[in-house]
């Protein structure tokens, strides 16, 4: 397999990667309840929008924030792979 094909596998799994993490996105806002887990042990924390309307959203604005950049990064890293290759 030749490294232009390569890329765009990589790219469709990146663009798969992005819409299913927005789609988690979508369903955490609308459930109104985010499990956010820390980094090493198995802890997890429940945010719920009743009890911390400030926590959630602020989760949730960043987790949107993100996903955006890293789909317009994804957008152009397709658009140069496409486009110029």
């Amino acid at each position: 397999m030749d490294k232009q094909t390569l890329a765009k596998l990589v790219w469709g799994l990146f663009l798969f990667c992005c819409c299913m993490a927005f789609w988690s996105n979508c369903k955490a806002l609308a459930d109104g309840e985010v499990t956010r887990s820390r980094g090493g042990g198995g802890k997890s924390r429940i945010i719920r929008r009743e009890d911390e309307p400030e926590s959630f959203q602020r989760y949730m604005i960043g987790m949107f924030i993100l996903n955006g950049a890293f789909f317009v990064f994804v957008v152009v890293w397709g658009l140069g792979l496409f486009i110029w290759s």
